[in-house]
């Protein structure tokens, strides 16, 4: 999955959950000019989580993406789990656009509140 920006990331944060190869470590980095959430494995990109504003306090997830050579490794619901978590920290409420958030949230109640 290709970068489609060569500007630095604004804001990287490990993603607390064992790596997809234990040499490297899953790193997750809001780029918020790109609408998107990137998971990095090393300088790859392995998943992303697409959002947009969707009013004051707001985001609406509108997709996930993982790479098909790392599926099944469970990087969809680690990085939907962590930006939840840094959303629920930052008091932002969501709206699920995309089947993978939705089924998320119906599999782990402790994160309805979040929705909008």
């Amino acid at each position: 999955m290709a970068d489609e920006s060569d500007e630095p990331d604004p804001v990287a944060t490990e993603l607390d959950l064992p790596a997809v190869d234990a040499d490297d470590e899953v790193v997750v980095v809001h780029d918020a000019e790109h609408g998107r959430y990137r998971a990095l494995l090393g300088d790859t990109q392995v998943a992303v989580m697409h959002a947009e504003p969707a009013g004051t306090g707001v985001l609406a997830i509108t997709a996930v993406i993982v790479d098909a050579t790392v599926r099944g490794r469970g990087l969809a619901t680690d990085l939907i789990a962590h930006v939840l978590d840094e959303l629920r920290e930052a008091g932002t409420k969501v709206i699920p656009q995309c089947a993978e958030v939705e089924r998320f949230i119906g599999n782990h109640p402790d994160y309805a509140d979040l929705v909008a």
